[in-house]
């Protein structure tokens, strides 16, 4: 699969928008059209932050696991985890730049 580039205007101050994306259970109010049975344990956010979902999809269930891996506040952080479907690790991340709009 290729990569994806997605980009949003977020009219939010940067600090605001990365303390809110740094818990990772956040993570499920934007991704529950495709990973459900959220499970988060470990730190609530930072580095050793951990959840555990399933993909949304028919058939046998696909379960991956998140763990966020490094971060530089607060423009970046990286999640890491075995790709369910494959038996390699994917890495998604979230970048914060820019200013919000006046």
């Amino acid at each position: 699969m290729k990569p994806v580039t997605v980009s949003v205007v977020v009219p939010n101050a940067r600090e605001q928008v990365y303390r809110h994306l740094d818990v990772l259970a956040n993570h499920e109010e934007f991704t529950d059209h495709m990973l459900v049975d959220w499970q988060c344990s470990g730190p609530r956010s930072g580095v050793g932050a951990r959840a555990r979902m399933r993909l949304k999809k028919p058939g046998r269930p696909d379960w991956m696991e998140l763990e966020v891996a490094w971060l530089r506040i607060p423009r970046l952080e990286r999640l890491a985890g075995p790709s369910p479907a494959r038996s390699c690790a994917a890495a998604t991340g979230a970048r914060c730049s820019g200013s919000p709009p006046s």
